[in-house]
């Protein structure tokens, strides 16, 4: 979640300095870095040019629609406007606007659909669902959230982001009729509300069998929450996040992710859950009229091949849940879409939550589960140089950062030639401290904290989506300021059980953007493990310049 402030605290003088004595805006398009390090550098210095094929008619290119998307009002806008009720129902919204462009309740009702929620997972796990149909020989459409690089990586055709032309065609058609049906009680529509509409009408125009739909925050009043016609519905791991919208308790924020649970649906979830976010569950999927399934554990499924379970058993911890809870999903769709001329038998909806059946993987199951391809969730990148290794993870909870640190520990190289540096930003409302708390336990030789931006030089471009216009680099890097005091104030001695009289210092510093973060250690000649974590917009501005098409993300 972005920060809710539009305009940032004034600063120190440290931070102008940092700024070069003024508070930039965020700089126009994206920012490519220069040519020094090149050796370790895989991208090129060159502005890619604008082909004809680019533009639907004059003043509609793909780059005169994202600009347009960017202006509308922001995720971030959104939640406060909601937390202040000023927007209470996020389905009305979304329902008013779609029936403006004649995507009413009946419409919808033609997509099969699969939809995910949860805090942890509910992206990975919808990807599994994609990547499992589409190699059972279905047409698959996938819309997720956020994106790390290009927006269009949120609408997906059998496992394909939707190209800059057909993105550039579906935008104007969408936003030239809701601006001219729009009035002063209605204006456009917010950002994730526009991109929910739009996915709807590109599935729908392009014809997919199974549309799976990543919810965006929470269940209950999310856009996507419109959609009647759901087959089957999954709700992953669950933790505290995003408290101004879903309460500050496990049982509130499970009341508000099973608000997707449909009569129509049979549902699943993972096993682990705490007692008090269990019982929530099961109290709503006996309200919803829904049959709430258990996943079982990855091992118990039968393999077809010896190399496939070896692969099961190697997944971690919690690449193991996804793993099961989208093999419950994806047999539960294909048995109901099969079954529908015989009748297909839900189960008994019951009080106390039962672990649903383990089966036989097929072949094409296999194959769709263990190729999938997620970036930005515990993945690692080697530089061209083969210098660096980047450890990748999106990481924002409690939770899911413990996790990152206990991949990430069996992961790393412990040669002794190597040397650790930690990339680190936060955003939002949540508990910093308490986050990154599992990352005390390692030893860096730096730790590096910069603003989910790119670049701030001017005349530099780089291939990225992902500018925030209404919150100011000067009010995100005093943001990333306080999280760096907030680290150092706290591991100087915490490596040394809180002994000051033997203080363990770590070379800490601020950069203004990803880019001159990653200069510093590419520059080097050591060889670097770098950890990537804290937000996902941090990893997108990352991988904009180490992967900016996701070429490498998706062959690893």
């Amino acid at each position: 979640m972005q920060e809710l402030r539009r305009r940032g605290p004034s600063l120190s003088p440290r931070l102008c300095r940092l700024l070069g004595g003024c508070c930039l805006r965020p700089a126009p398009g994206a920012a490519r870095p220069g040519a020094t390090g090149a050796d370790c550098r895989s991208w090129s210095a060159s502005i890619p040019s604008r082909s004809m094929s680019d533009h639907v008619s004059a003043g509609q290119s793909y780059e005169d629609a994202i600009q347009a998307l960017n202006s509308l009002q922001s995720n971030a806008a959104y939640i406060t406007d909601r937390t202040l009720g000023k927007q209470a129902n996020g389905l009305t919204f979304t329902q008013k606007y779609s029936s403006m462009i004649d995507l009413g309740l009946n419409e919808l009702s033609n997509l099969s659909v699969i939809h995910v929620a949860g805090t942890k997972g509910k992206g990975s796990t919808s990807a599994l669902c994609e990547s499992i149909l589409r190699h059972n020989g279905f047409r698959t459409g996938f819309f997720s959230s956020p994106h790390l690089v290009s927006v269009r990586e949120r609408f997906k055709i059998e496992g394909k982001s939707i190209s800059r032309e057909k993105f550039t065609s579906y935008f104007w058609e969408i936003f030239r009729a809701l601006e001219e049906k729009k009035d002063s009680e209605m204006s456009m529509p917010p950002y994730f509300v526009f991109l929910t509409i739009m996915a709807f009408k590109v599935f729908l125009k392009e014809k997919v069998d199974v549309a799976i739909f990543e919810v965006g925050i929470g269940g209950e009043h999310d856009s996507t929450n419109v959609l009647q016609n759901v087959s089957v519905v999954g709700i992953t791991a669950l933790g505290i996040d995003h408290t101004a919208l879903l309460g500050n308790t496990l049982a509130s924020i499970a009341w508000q992710k099973a608000g997707i649970l449909k009569p129509s649906a049979i549902a699943y979830s993972v096993s682990g859950h705490p007692q008090e976010a269990l019982k929530v569950l099961a109290e709503r999927s006996v309200e919803r009229e829904c049959p709430l399934l258990i996943s079982p554990p990855l091992d118990n499924y039968k393999w077809p091949d010896l190399s496939s379970r070896q692969a099961a058993s190697s997944l971690f911890r919690t690449q193991k849940l996804n793993a099961s809870l989208a093999l419950q999903l994806t047999n539960a769709w294909m048995r109901r879409r099969s079954e529908t001329n015989s009748g297909f038998h839900k189960p008994i909806i019951s009080p106390s939550l039962k672990e649903a059946l383990p089966f036989s993987i097929t072949k094409e199951t296999a194959t769709g589960l263990f190729n999938c391809r997620w970036p930005g969730r515990m993945q690692i990148l080697e530089s061209d140089c083969g210098r660096i290794n980047y450890f990748i993870d999106g990481a924002h909870t409690v939770e899911s950062m413990t996790a990152c640190a206990e991949w990430y520990s069996k992961h790393r190289p412990s040669r002794s030639n190597t040397k650790h540096a930690l990339l680190l930003n936060m955003t939002g409302d949540r508990d910093r401290l308490q986050i990154i708390e599992p990352l005390f336990q390692f030893q860096f030789d730096k730790v590096i904290f910069s603003p989910n931006i790119a670049s701030s030089s001017q005349g530099k471009t780089i291939k990225c989506d992902n500018q925030n216009l209404r919150v100011s680099h000067g009010s995100q890097l005093q943001q990333t300021q306080d999280l760096h005091d907030l680290w150092v104030s706290k591991t100087c001695y915490t490596n040394n059980n809180k002994n000051k009289d033997n203080q363990v210092f770590i070379n800490t510093s601020v950069k203004t953007c990803v880019d001159e973060a990653l200069t510093e250690l590419q520059d080097e000649a050591s060889e670097w493990c770098i950890l990537v974590t804290g937000s996902l917009h941090l990893v997108g501005a990352v991988l904009s310049i180490i992967d900016p098409n996701l070429e490498k993300s998706e062959r690893s």
